[in-house]
């Protein structure tokens, strides 16, 4: 069998499939968008500090911190944040910038206040899935 056979690529290039992909994919992004604008106008700028961080995989960039974090009327809790760029300097008791909101009733929650990691990802999943929108609507003509 040839490495590359035209079957094992037909069902990749049906436009319906990749419609069906792009679409999801879209959906993710626009509601990561909108995840990442609730953090921004109703979430608090907060400076907790690191307990614990690894590194997600052995060869990747991401990092898991185990962060206190203090919200003066709040008592003070202990929040995973996951740095999926690996942009944080982390050290063992360093200090942690986070963006946190009320988006759920029950607790608060928060991330890693920096622009690139809170919009970058969901415009990522928004344009793959435009571009897979895009490819199956030009493909089914």
């Amino acid at each position: 069998m040839a490495p590359f056979a035209p079957t094992m690529f037909r069902a990749l290039t049906r436009p319906r499939l990749v419609a069906l992909v792009g679409g999801i994919l879209f959906v993710i992004g626009v509601v990561g968008l909108g995840d990442g604008a609730r953090y921004s106008l109703f979430g608090q700028s907060v400076i907790g500090k690191t307990v614990d961080f690894h590194a997600a995989q052995a060869r990747s960039a991401s990092v898991i911190a185990k962060v206190v974090v203090e919200i003066p009327p709040e008592a003070p809790f202990q929040w995973e944040v996951d740095d999926w760029a690996g942009l944080g300097d982390w050290e063992v008791g360093g200090p942690a910038p986070l963006r946190c909101a009320a988006i759920h009733s029950d607790h608060v929650s928060c991330l890693y206040d920096s622009a690139l990691e809170i919009y970058l990802q969901p415009v990522i999943f928004l344009a793959l899935g435009a571009a897979g929108l895009a490819y199956g609507a030009r493909r089914r003509r």
